[in-house]
């Protein structure tokens, strides 16, 4: 049995170093050297290389394979490959070889290269990618159109501080585990005063229950409003009490305004970009089976626009589905998984491997691929 294990990810380390160990054939599609394996391990198991697709051998999309079932057939991971190294080291050994070659010749040298290899068994436990869009299901109406500059597909690796620069309002969508990573991430960011996030998500209570390290940032800024809302409703009512003199040349105090404005139970719709304005503007839409709980009083409008100078999208990573086109795989509603909790796909021998689903659930899958033959 020979497995491809698509990382990186911690699990697809742990599922690598626990098939090694009981014999079984690993190549780990890492990406990189940096994995803290044992280098004998590594040298034996690790592709260093980004994978690119997952495809058959030789089946086509729906093809059988002469009536035997598709899982006759090999899987084909291809990935990239970057010679400059080889070819630098190369270059150093034969000098005299290389000064014979072309300019147009030793420029193909330094592009990337795909090369493959055939498997039994495919594991997917990569982390997956940023998704496609801020929209419900997809990109929202415009967000193609936008500056780059402007918009970030968050995928956890960017420097987000860095790339506001001198942003004072955005606005982000989402509010799970990669939402709280980018909202620590602008932790101070978020307390320099002036600056705001307005943050869309389609949870009624966002941040409920969780366990991340947002959560204890996060219930510090809800005790600071719940504060901030109770002096203001003692000033107003001291301002209300005033005579009606004073109180025309003394305006009423103003709503605190938190330095994360929760928009609960909404999506976001639209993005737009005014050719004479440097701001963004990104309407939201009020779903009207869920009722936001934080920040109530953000619900009155059923559609709201608003004015930011940057928009980060952090829904959380998905399936990146087109690298497996032409395998019959089923996905969960959101992309993000598989449709079975187990990780199987009705493609035989390619399987999932979630964040929640641990190593052992694996395990159980592929003796149920390569069941041990009875002994005769």
């Amino acid at each position: 049995m020979k497995v491809a294990i698509l990382g990186p990810s911690s699990q697809a380390l742990d599922l690598a170093r626990a098939l090694h160990e009981m014999g079984a054939g690993v190549r780990l599609f890492w990406g990189s050297t940096d994995h803290g394996l044992n280098p004998e391990v590594a040298q034996e198991i690790v592709v260093p290389h980004p994978w690119l697709r997952v495809t058959k051998r030789f089946l086509l999309p729906g093809m059988d394979a002469g009536g035997k079932g598709r899982f006759n057939d090999l899987f084909r991971v291809t990935y990239q490959v970057d010679p400059s190294r080889l070819v630098a080291a190369s270059r150093e050994v034969q000098p005299e070889l290389y000064a014979k070659m072309s300019a147009e010749f030793l420029e193909s040298l330094s592009g990337q290269l795909e090369m493959f290899e055939d498997v039994d068994v495919v594991v997917d436990a990569s982390l997956g990618v940023a998704p496609a869009g801020i929209g419900p299901g997809g990109p929202a109406v415009g967000e193609e159109r936008m500056r780059p500059e402007t918009l970030c597909r968050w995928d956890g690796s960017q420097d987000l501080a860095q790339w506001l620069g001198d942003a004072r309002e955005i606005a982000m969508v989402g509010s799970g585990t990669r939402a709280q990573d980018a909202l620590l991430a602008l932790d101070g960011w978020i307390r320099t005063a002036g600056n705001r996030v307005f943050l869309i998500t389609a949870d009624a209570e966002p941040f409920k229950d969780s366990t991340h390290s947002w959560h204890a940032r996060w219930s510090e800024l809800q005790t600071e409003h719940v504060r901030a809302l109770e002096t203001h409703a003692r000033e107003l009512q001291e301002w209300e009490q005033l005579d009606d003199f004073i109180r025309a040349k003394k305006p009423a105090p103003a709503w605190p305004v938190p330095p994360v404005v929760v928009f609960s139970g909404h999506i976001a719709s639209a993005l737009d970009q005014l050719v004479d304005r440097s701001r963004t503007f990104i309407t939201c839409e009020k779903i009207p089976w869920v009722e936001g709980l934080v920040q109530p009083e953000n619900n009155g409008l059923e559609l709201k626009t608003l004015a930011v100078d940057r928009v980060i999208g952090a829904g959380g990573p998905v399936r990146p589905r087109e690298r497996f086109a032409g395998l019959d795989l089923a996905w969960d509603v959101r992309g993000k998984g598989p449709r079975d909790p187990s990780g199987a796909h009705p493609e035989k021998g390619f399987l999932s491997m979630p964040a929640t689903l641990p190593v052992s659930a694996v395990m159980a899958q592929l003796r149920l691929l390569f069941s041990p033959r009875s002994a005769p």
